[in-house]
C-alpha cells in the first residue's frame, strides 16, 4: 500500500492578499509513494506524507528549510534534478508514443532522515537513514556497514568508523548524508538549495543518485520535504 498524502490545507499569501493552497508535487505520483512505503521502516508504513517545506511556496534557502522542518522527527526529502540535455545514462528514460519522443521522466532523488534536521556540529541520525532515487527506475540504498574488525584500534580505523557512521550532517551552509574519506557525500545540498552533489558513499553502497556517468554536481529544481504523520489521527511520528 502506498503512503498517503494528508489533506491538510496550508494556505500562504502569494501576491497581495491572494491566498494559495500549498500542494504536493514530487510525491504526488502513486509509484513514488509506493516505493517509499516499501523502503521506510516498518513502523512508518501506516503513515501519510505531510508537505512541510516546498521551494515553490516557502522560498529557497537552507535557513528556511531548517525553520520549516525543525519539528519533523522523521522526514523524507525529495529533490528534482535538472539534467543537462546532452547527458545520457541507464537511469534516464525518454518515452516514445506513436513514433514521437515524449517528455522524459523527471529525475527525483532524496533521503530519509531518522531525526529532525537541525544545525549541529555533531553527526546524528542512525542506521535507519537511507538514500534513494524515486524516479526513474526507483531504487533505495540503505545503510549496510561492513563487519567490524575487532582486532584493530588505530587512529585510521577510528577515522574510517567515523566516516562509516556519517548519517546526517547539517551546518549553516549545507546538509548531507553519507560520507567518504575524500569529503564527497552520498547526497549533499548547498545553502541556497540550488546545487547538489552525489557520489557513492561508504556504508550505503549507493551509485550517484542522479545517475552513473555524470559529474557528481547537479542543479536542483523543485525541492520538497515531507513529515510523516499517523493515518489514524494525523499526529507526527
Amino acid at each position: 500500500t502506498p503512503l498517503g498524502l494528508t489533506d491538510r490545507q496550508e494556505k500562504i499569501e502569494v501576491t497581495g492578499h491572494v491566498m494559495e493552497s500549498v500542494k504536493p508535487t514530487l510525491a504526488q505520483p502513486m509509484a513514488v509513494r509506493q516505493a517509499l512505503a516499501n523502503w521506510v521502516p516498518i513502523t512508518m508504513r501506516l503513515t501519510n506524507l505531510d508537505l512541510i517545506y516546498s521551494t515553490n511556496y516557502h522560498g529557497r534557502s537552507l535557513e528556511l528549510f531548517y525553520q520549516r522542518v525543525k519539528n519533523a522527527r522523521h522526514s523524507i526529502l525529495l529533490a528534482e534534478v535538472l539534467l543537462d540535455d546532452n547527458s545520457h545514462d541507464a537511469s534516464t528514460n525518454t518515452a516514445t508514443e506513436n513514433g514521437k519522443e515524449t517528455k522524459p521522466t523527471p529525475t527525483v532523488i532524496g533521503m530519509y532522515a531518522s531525526q529532525a534536521w537541525r544545525i549541529s556540529n555533531q553527526v546524528y541520525g542512525d542506521g535507519e537513514c537511507f538514500l534513494f532515487r524515486a524516479s526513474p527506475n526507483a531504487r533505495c540504498w540503505k545503510w549496510r556497514p561492513e563487519p567490524e574488525d575487532k582486532g584493530s584500534n588505530s587512529l585510521e580505523d577510528f577515522a574510517q568508523d567515523a566516516i562509516l557512521h556519517q548519517f546526517m550532517v547539517s551546518r549553516e551552509n549545507f546538509i548531507s548524508m553519507g560520507g567518504n574519506p575524500d569529503g564527497s557525500c552520498g547526497l549533499r545540498l548547498d545553502e541556497d538549495l540550488t546545487t547538489g552533489e552525489s557520489s557513492a558513499a561508504v556504508g550505503f553502497g549507493n551509485e550517484p543518485l542522479h545517475g552513473v556517468g555524470r559529474g557528481s554536481v547537479f542543479s536542483i529544481g523543485l525541492l520538497e520535504v515531507y513529515g510523516l504523520v499517523r493515518q489514524i489521527d494525523g499526529k507526527s511520528v
